[in-house]
């Protein structure tokens, strides 16, 4: 299935261009106070957070807003079609890279207007000053920075509340999909575009070759995806690798979860349930090059809770 890419810019702003021309300062700290700063007491509602995208947009746009006391980099005019967000944390060395291979690859395939959000999620090294260096030199980089870490699925969930796409995707700064990818999913998007309201909301990647697991962690995956099959209704078998969603799902999603296995489960959960179309696609997924993996059996075990616990709140919202 292939789709037309739409021709332009999806959309200008004008009203937003007007008020960041009389603005008087950057936007500072807006998402950091959504985000919350009390340890596991997080609240992050993509739908509240979403709320303050017209003060984001009317924030004047200074290129050397990168000082540390602005936490975000707001950006105005032409809404992109595509949002990219991706959450780093003591990503330093790899950060220009990745944006630099999501870059090439958008711009080779002719993607009419897109975004990198990378959200700097408290780290401890230079990752902001990197991401700095990248806002400088290209406006479609725009950088989130939350004060202090939140883990993965509150960076995943913040990036999405500031991006401004009518797509938006995820995808780690370790590349564990290649962006060589996205042309061909960036296709199916097109052609979902086509077919609205009837074609897909949600487009979830699932892995197809896991030879690079170790025994354990393939074990673990194994248990984990027959845990989830086994509570939720959800046409998919692969929640916690990357998934392109329409912003009207994030919208009218709002998950209540937390948890770094349960967030993005809980977003495709809820869309099938209210009938958004899910579509699942096969795809690569590459070994991570540097570090090792952070699954262990205590996360697992804690991933089993976070997983109960998502099923008891969605039979408690039962009418």
């Amino acid at each position: 299935m292939a789709g037309k890419f739409p021709s332009g810019a999806v959309e200008t702003d004008t009203a937003a261009a007007g008020a960041a021309a009389d603005a008087p300062a950057p936007v500072t700290c807006v998402f950091t106070a959504a985000v919350g700063k009390s340890g596991t007491a997080v609240q992050m509602d993509i739908a509240e957070a979403a709320s303050h995208e017209a003060v984001v947009r009317a924030a004047s746009l200074e290129r050397e807003a990168c000082r540390p006391s602005e936490t975000f980099v707001p950006a105005a005019g032409a809404i992109p079609w595509l949002s990219v967000i991706l959450p780093a944390y003591n990503e330093e060395a790899a950060l220009a890279e990745a944006v630099d291979a999501h870059r090439a690859v958008l711009e080779r395939i002719g993607i009419p207007g897109f975004e990198l959000v990378v959200v700097d999620d408290g780290s401890q090294d230079g990752t902001a000053t990197a991401a700095c260096e990248l806002v400088g030199e290209d406006q479609r980089v725009r950088l989130l920075r939350l004060e202090t870490n939140r883990g993965q699925a509150m960076a995943i969930l913040a990036g999405f509340a500031a991006a401004r796409g009518r797509w938006l995707v995820h995808n780690g700064v370790d590349l564990p999909l290649a962006p060589a990818e996205l042309a061909r999913l960036l296709h199916l998007l097109a052609a979902a575009d086509a077919s609205e309201p009837t074609g897909p909301a949600v487009v979830v990647l699932e892995r197809q070759d896991r030879s690079a697991y170790g025994f354990t962690r393939k074990l673990l995956s194994w248990a984990n995806i027959s845990l989830v099959r086994l509570l939720f209704d959800s046409p998919v078998r692969d929640h916690n690798f990357v998934q392109f969603y329409r912003r009207d799902v994030l919208s009218a999603v709002r998950p209540a979860s937390r948890g770094v296995s349960t967030v993005t489960l809980e977003l495709v959960v809820r869309a099938h349930s209210k009938g958004f179309g899910v579509l699942a696609v096969p795809a690569a997924y590459r070994p991570r090059r540097q570090g090792t993996s952070s699954v262990r059996w205590r996360t697992a075990w804690h991933a089993c809770r976070e997983t109960l616990r998502l099923r008891w709140l969605l039979w408690r919202e039962r009418p």
